[in-house]
């Protein structure tokens, strides 16, 4: 098992590594999203499996919207790991306050552009520091509106809907 569950810490991983670390992990959405993409982007679910959403259902019992939706999550906290040195995790859990504690979080930022994704999340972190507050997917969520309204204008419509298009 990897000390670290990043995407470039498992890409060396085999199949049946991964697959333990997908059925083992089932708290922790980065380690999990990371096999998940790794076993579909090789194709480790083959011979067993046609497809890599048989192996999510049959396997693991997830839905295909859950399987991707994990994928997606992670790929959102794969990017914040990389692009903010302030973001850092590990096996043994969260070592910075700053890093999203569950698929829920990491997923509301995904409607941004991956450019405004890391900005937003530590514009909520600090935000919701400078409350008191927990970090939750309302914060964030609201947060996210905010970059999507700003970048529609400021005023939420989009730009076919200010010109009258």
């Amino acid at each position: 098992m990897p000390t670290e569950l990043t995407l470039a810490a498992m890409k060396q991983l085999p199949y049946a590594e991964l697959d333990s670390i997908v059925r083992e992990h089932g708290g922790s959405f980065l380690a999990v999203g990371n096999a998940l993409m790794l076993i579909r982007d090789s194709g480790g679910y083959m011979p067993e499996f046609k497809t890599f959403e048989a192996y999510a259902a049959d396997r693991l019992g997830y839905s295909r919207a859950r399987a991707y939706g994990i994928m997606d999550a992670a790929g959102v906290a794969n990017r914040l790991l990389t692009k903010s040195p302030r973001v850092t995790v590990s096996v043994s859990g969260i070592q910075d306050t700053t890093y999203p504690r569950n698929a829920y979080q990491a997923i509301e930022l995904n409607s941004l552009p991956e450019d405004q994704q890391v900005d937003c999340w530590l514009d909520v972190v600090e935000e919701c520091r400078e409350k008191n507050e927990r970090i939750t997917g309302k914060a964030i969520a609201a947060k996210v509106k905010a970059y999507l309204e700003l970048a529609d204008g400021g005023d939420g419509r989009s730009e076919e809907r200010r010109v009258g298009k």
